[in-house]
Order: structure tokens, then sequence, then C-alpha cells
């Protein structure tokens, strides 16, 4: 009997985390025009790490990015491979990574939305700095790039989109992760 249990729980977390990667693989390929193009990636990461748990969603995010790093065209602009890693911007998608850890760090003790929105405000700034580094780092062999003037580049442009992105993702967390406890969806072998 418990080893019943235990095989559809690991199904059913298997078949969560499959579904979160689909969901932050589409919402990588949603561009949305604005003063800069943003993509819908870290609402996604967002609301996930709120919803399903630090385990769920880290995993989730370590099988987006192997998935894309073995050549599936499920980064932003249909990007694939391991170049998108290793280029300027690779630092970006590895900071993802941080996110739920951060979050988790906060909400664990109380879920409200302040709480949630600044934990997502926090995480991003730690992803920023990840991968603002990162491309400082990348570009420094061929042109050395000032901390500064990647933060002006790669930072400020969607620092507005990333705020909407995370009042949405409050906004939706709060009255989605009620719905998703009462049906025990957050739990399980890998929360």
């Amino acid at each position: 009997m418990s080893k019943n249990i235990n095989k559809r729980l690991r199904i059913r977390s298997m078949a969560i985390i499959s579904m979160c990667v689909a969901i932050i693989a589409v919402s990588s390929w949603i561009i949305v025009p604005f003063t800069v193009n943003f993509t819908l990636q870290t609402l996604a990461i967002f609301l996930i790490s709120a919803v399903f748990g630090l385990k769920k969603s880290i995993l989730a995010v370590l099988v987006y990015i192997l998935i894309g790093i073995c050549g599936v065209p499920i980064f932003s602009g249909f990007g694939a491979g391991i170049a998108t890693i290793v280029g300027p911007t690779g630092g970006y998608i590895i900071g993802f990574i941080f996110i739920p850890f951060i979050m988790n760090v906060f909400i664990r003790r109380k879920f409200n939305k302040l709480i949630l929105a600044v934990s997502m405000i926090i995480a991003i700034l730690v992803c920023y700095l990840f991968g603002t580094t990162w491309y400082c780092l990348v570009y420094y062999s061929v042109s050395p790039v000032g901390f500064l003037s990647a933060i002006s580049i790669c930072v400020i442009p969607f620092v507005i989109p990333d705020l909407l992105k995370i009042l949405i993702a409050t906004l939706i967390s709060a009255r989605l992760k009620p719905i998703i406890d009462k049906l025990n969806l957050s739990g399980g072998l890998y929360d």
C-alpha cells in the first residue's frame, strides 16, 4: 500500500515539474513589445516558486535550463544550446536558479502579498547581480565593460517590466496558492 502511494506521489510530482518546465518554456517565447521587448520567463518562475515550493520549482528551473543546453529551443527568442548559456546573457538564465531559493527563504515563514512581493524583488535583484557580473566577465576579454555600463544596458531597461511581472505574479500567486494547497498539489515527495 505504501509503495503505491509513494509511486503515485512521485508520478504526480514529476507531472507537476514537467508542467512547470513547459510553462517556463512557453513564457520565454512570449515577447511583449515595450520600450525594450521582454519575455514572461521570470513571471512564470515567480509563480511556480510561490505556488509549488522550493524543490519542485528549483527542479523545474534546472530541467528548463538543461533542456535548453541540450539544444531544444526553449530560451527566449527560441534560443538553445550551450552557446546561449556561456554567452553574455547566459548569466541571467543561470540566475533564475536563485529565484526559488530566495523566495522560499521569505515565504516559508509567512505567505502574504507583501512578503511575496519583497521576496520576488530581492530574488530578481540577485538574478540581476549574477547576470550582470556574468555579462561583464564574458565581455571583459573582448572589450571591457564596466559594471555600471552593463547595468544601464542589461538591467535598467527591464526594471519596469519586471516590477509589473512581480505585481502580476503576487496577485495571481496569492489567489492560486490556497487552491493548490487545498488540492494538495504543492506537497509530495519533491516538496
